[in-house]
C-alpha cells in the first residue's frame, strides 16, 4: 500500500476528497512488482580504506663479508733487492772500446797518480801504463776502416816531448811510445834524466797519428827511483815498435 489509513484520516480535515484519496491505497499499479515488492537497493557501499599492512618481522642485518679467498688474496710484499755483486777486475780494453754515446775519453788506471816507482840497478826502465778508453775504437796505426775522431790509437808522452823516442835521429817519433792495447810501456831511458819526477800523458790519436780536435788526454805524475829494491818498473815488457 502506498498510504496508511492514519495518513488518510489526517488529510480529511484539509481536503474534501477523502474517499478518493483513501481508496487508492488498495489499487495495484500496472507493472508493479506485486504487493509488498521492494525497490532494488542502492548500489553497494563504498569500499573501505585499505587496512595498514601488518608489521612484518624486522629485516636481519647483513652478515659481515668473508675474508678474501687465497687466489684473490692481497699481493705479497715485494722482496728486498739483493745486494750488488762485487765489481769484476778490469780487463784490457777491447779494440772497440766502450761506448755510452758520449765524447771520446781516456783514463790512466795504473800507476796511481803520485806513485814512486823503484827500478833496480840494471833493471828494465820500461814502466807499464794501463788505461781504459770510452767512445773510441782502438786499432793499430794505419788500419783500414778507422774514421778520424772515433777510431785510432794511443800516444804515450813523458814530460811533453822531452822523452820522445829519438833512437832514429833522422826520423824522431812524436811520442815516447804508442799502442792500441793496455798497457803501453813508458820508456824512461829516453829521458835526459831518468830518475826523478816525471809527468806521464796518454793521448788519443787518429789513425794517421794526428791529434783529435779537441785533444783527448789524461796525465799522472810519478817519481822514478833508480837502484831501489824493485817495484813497478822491474822486469816490465819491452816497448812497442813504431
Amino acid at each position: 500500500m502506498k498510504l496508511g489509513r492514519s495518513a488518510c484520516f489526517a488529510t480529511l480535515v484539509a481536503f474534501s476528497a477523502w474517499f478518493a484519496a483513501c481508496s487508492s491505497d488498495t489499487t495495484t499499479g500496472s507493472g508493479d512488482g506485486g504487493p509488498d515488492s521492494s525497490s532494488g537497493g542502492s548500489g553497494g557501499g563504498s569500499g573501505g580504506k585499505a587496512g595498514s599492512g601488518g608489521s612484518g618481522a624486522s629485516a636481519g642485518k647483513a652478515g659481515a663479508g668473508g675474508s678474501t679467498g687465497g687466489a684473490a688474496g692481497a699481493a705479497g710484499s715485494a722482496g728486498k733487492a739483493g745486494a750488488a755483486g762485487a765489481a769484476g777486475s778490469a780487463g784490457s780494453p777491447s779494440v772497440d772500446g766502450g761506448n755510452d754515446g758520449g765524447l771520446p775519453s781516456i783514463k790512466i788506471t795504473s800507476p796511481a797518480n803520485g806513485a814512486t816507482i823503484n827500478i833496480p840497478a840494471g833493471g828494465d826502465p820500461d814502466v807499464p801504463v794501463a788505461f781504459t778508453v770510452a767512445n773510441f775504437v782502438l786499432k793499430d796505426a794505419g788500419s783500414t776502416g778507422c774514421p778520424a775522431g772515433s777510431c785510432g790509437h794511443v800516444h804515450l808522452l813523458i814530460d811533453g816531448a822531452s822523452c820522445n823516442d829519438n833512437t832514429t835521429p833522422t826520423a824522431i817519433k812524436p811520442y815516447n811510445n804508442f799502442g792500441f792495447m793496455s798497457p803501453i810501456n813508458a820508456g824512461f831511458d829516453y829521458c835526459p834524466m831518468e830518475a826523478g819526477m816525471h809527468t806521464v800523458t796518454l793521448e788519443l790519436r787518429n789513425n794517421d797519428h794526428s791529434a783529435l780536435k779537441p785533444p783527448v788526454t789524461d796525465s799522472i805524475k810519478v817519481t822514478i827511483v833508480l837502484g831501489g829494491d824493485g817495484g813497478a818498473g822491474d822486469a816490465g815488457p819491452t816497448k812497442d815498435g813504431g
